[in-house]
């Protein structure tokens, strides 16, 4: 899922248009507890949202999310994430909007992610059908090796698929209830791959510390596929705070998370 933000193995991923997808199965509905679509009680409408982006302490970089209203019929809802990296004393980015249904798992339909580091980005666009079918139409690349369609290999997208970073904000609409869990397709935005029948559940309140101060939070965690475990931790008010699996995703504003990447080009330009 997450990795340390990486830039060269972002631009790899992000471009290899044809790596491998795994055939997606149906999860099982029972004793499952599914968030309503955008509406959820207790789940604030944040347009917007900064995290620190790293491994711990040691932050190189921010993730940047926005949620915002489309216009056409068959997508209305788009979030947008950004990943910013400092790399080699530069300036690395991958800004990836996710065009989705407005249902229970914001089922994407379209994916284009555009990036670079340094002076040559790139566009990269995968379009889904948008009826049941979830037929794959069409992966293209703009600078990138990837031009093409979607081969019989490539299983179609079911409505329980959701695109990684817009899990995200899904957590943020589930229950605080031990008895519930949520049950999904994972696509992996960055390799393109599908993780199938993942759950994530509620594990309690726990106190952790963060950045030297002890807090009560919220703890979900995410199972299933070929993916490591993913832990979220979220506040009463129902926003994602932290976010761990191979690196780590804390809740910034945007000053502090522009500040994080800053230091780290200064001292990345030192070494």
């Amino acid at each position: 899922m997450f990795r340390p933000l990486v830039a060269i193995g972002m631009l790899v991923a992000a471009t290899g248009l044809s790596g491998a997808w795994l055939q997606a199965d149906d999860p099982p509905p029972a004793k499952t507890t599914q968030p309503k679509a955008a509406t959820a009680v207790g789940a604030p409408q944040v347009a917007e949202r900064w995290y620190k982006a790293g491994h711990g302490e040691d932050h190189s970089g921010y993730f940047h999310v926005t949620q915002e209203k489309s216009k056409a019929l068959d997508v209305p809802i788009v979030f947008t994430h950004e990943i910013v990296e400092a790399h080699e004393g530069r300036r690395a980015s991958l800004t990836i909007k996710v065009f989705c249904k407005d249902n229970p798992y914001f089922t994407p339909v379209r994916l284009v992610s555009t990036g670079g580091c340094g002076a040559t980005p790139y566009t990269a666009r995968i379009q889904w059908r948008p009826d049941k079918t979830g037929e794959l139409l069409g992966m293209f690349a703009d600078g990138g090796p990837a031009d093409g369609t979607g081969t019989e290999s490539d299983p179609p997208l079911t409505e329980n698929t959701v695109a990684c970073f817009v899990v995200f904000d899904i957590v943020q609409r589930l229950p605080f209830d031990k008895g519930a869990t949520f049950a999904f397709h994972f696509l992996d935005e960055l390799e393109l791959n599908i993780d199938r029948n993942c759950k994530i559940s509620y594990r309690g309140t726990e106190k952790i510390t963060l950045e030297g101060k002890e807090v009560q939070l919220h703890h979900f965690e995410q199972k299933g596929g070929n993916m490591k475990p993913v832990q979220y931790w979220v506040n009463d008010k129902h926003e994602l705070v932290r976010v761990v699996t191979d690196g780590e995703l804390l809740l910034t504003d945007e000053a502090g998370a522009k500040a994080v990447l800053d230091a780290a080009l200064r001292k990345q330009g030192r070494e």
